[in-house]
């Protein structure tokens, strides 16, 4: 059916969500770093100071607004879109909360996302936690509104307070990060917690990240791993990794125990996560928790390296270089080493230096060389410095350091 009275528009938040990183240590307050933004609004919504509005079920609605997803799915567009504005009239909220679906997907309506937050604004409004939460997310992405992260906040806030699961964890997620409100490592770990109460595999997760660096709550390895283990039995694949360091490193478990380790790294890695394919690699090259295997070693290592983990790329470059484990390939290292030096690692970019410098799997080239050291000696690398120093280059260095500064 197209219609659903727990409809959600699809989470796509800014980058800055997707993973929770090192939200810095909490004091008493839980507060950090200078006020960025005025969330006093978002404080009182939290505290119950200010409330959504309750949605009323006006008298036989409910059953003159079933049809209209049959009318929908049949086409009948005309018919459909006059059947819900007739309920929104009588501010019936599943009505406007429909046709503001109806033009967000461009479903017996022109897609229209101003429309589409008209209607979801007209919807929360009349009560409904649902579309306060889309409003929020459109705030949040600049989606059919101009971008605003305090007024996104405030929805999120809303809805949260109201038993939205993802408005929960989403508000958290913004605690965390400083993102629309100050960041907040306390309230963080509070809402997550409320997530993870209603059964939130996602905020399980996060709750034992921030249980693993003592944010927002006193640090206990342990409780970490207690919420990866039940993120992960709900499929969680970065719950599924964290298990795999927790084991690898015997943190938060009774003991070490690489076999398990080993396991956890294979179903997060299969399902893509570049961490746990990294880790795979080093246990495979190692014959950690698993039979030494330098092909499986470098087929996981490469396929991380590929997806942009800097680490594996300089680890993998390293691997081909030396030739201990794999057959020497000075152009495949060479190649690895560019890509993590282009991503700014000062060794990489030294590396790759030393290879055109000595004609490693490239035609040796002191200019390319001398290029490639610059960029190291920039970073502060003391060898960089030096290579510069024996090729004669380190004054003609300075010179063009000062020409760029003056730039």
């Amino acid at each position: 059916m197209f219609l659903n009275a727990g409809f959600f528009r699809k989470m796509a938040l800014p980058a800055v969500f997707f993973m929770l990183v090192s939200c810095g240590k909490s004091d008493k307050s839980g507060t950090e770093n200078i006020a960025k933004y005025d969330d006093s609004k978002v404080i009182s919504i939290l505290h119950g100071e200010k409330k959504q509005p309750e949605s009323r079920e006006c008298k036989g609605c409910r059953e003159k607004y079933l049809p209209a997803g049959e009318l929908i799915n049949n086409g009948k567009c005309k018919e459909a879109m006059s059947l819900l504005e007739k309920l929104d009239g009588k501010k019936y909220y599943l009505a406007s909360e429909t046709i503001a679906r109806m033009y967000e997907l461009g479903r017996c309506a022109p897609r229209n996302m101003a429309k589409a937050f008209e209607w979801y604004q007209k919807s929360a409004e009349q009560g409904s936690l649902a579309a306060r939460y889309n409003v929020a997310l459109m705030y949040i992405n600049g989606d059919g509104v101009e971008q605003n992260l305090t007024y996104g906040a405030e929805a999120m806030a809303y809805a949260a307070t109201g038993g939205i699961i993802q408005a929960k964890r989403t508000l958290a997620l913004m605690f965390a990060e400083g993102t629309g409100v100050n960041k907040n490592s306390q309230i963080a770990f509070e809402l997550f917690e409320s997530a993870a109460k209603d059964g939130d595999a996602e905020s399980e997760e996060y709750l034992g990240e921030m249980y693993d660096k003592g944010e927002g709550v006193q640090k206990d390895s342990s409780k970490a791993v207690d919420m990866f283990i039940k993120a992960a039995a709900k499929g969680n694949i970065p719950a599924k990794r964290n298990l795999a360091f927790a084991y690898y490193s015997g943190e938060g478990v009774k003991q070490k125990n690489l076999a398990r380790a080993f396991e956890w790294a294979a179903q997060a890695a299969s399902k893509g996560d570049v961490l746990a394919q990294n880790l795979m690699a080093d246990m495979y090259m190692k014959g950690e928790g698993t039979k030494k295997n330098s092909a499986k070693a470098a087929e996981w290592k490469k396929r991380a390296a590929e997806k942009g983990l800097v680490s594996a790329q300089f680890e993998l470059a390293g691997w081909y270089y030396s030739g201990k484990d794999l057959a020497k390939d000075y152009k495949k290292s060479l190649y690895w080493y560019e890509k993590a030096g282009n991503q700014g690692h000062p060794l990489a970019i030294y590396n790759a230096g030393m290879q055109h410098e000595r004609g490693e799997g490239v035609p040796a080239d002191k200019n390319k060389a001398v290029s490639y050291y610059r960029l190291a000696a920039k970073t502060g690398l003391v060898a960089a410095d030096e290579a510069l120093k024996r090729l004669g280059a380190k004054q003609e260095s300075l010179k063009k350091e000062k020409e760029d500064n003056k730039k």
